[in-house]
């Protein structure tokens, strides 16, 4: 029961955090994450 509700709570901060660092180290997410940073922004 607790695994199902960690499961989103994880996928939602884990977006969350990403992004701030995005916004921190856009250049260095943006060489290693490119195909991530495209599909999120189309």
């Amino acid at each position: 029961m607790k695994i199902k509700y960690l499961v989103p709570l994880i996928c939602i901060f884990s977006i969350v955090f990403a992004d701030s660092d995005i916004k921190k180290h856009r250049k260095k997410w943006h060489k290693k994450h490119h195909k991530v940073h495209a599909r999120n922004h189309g």
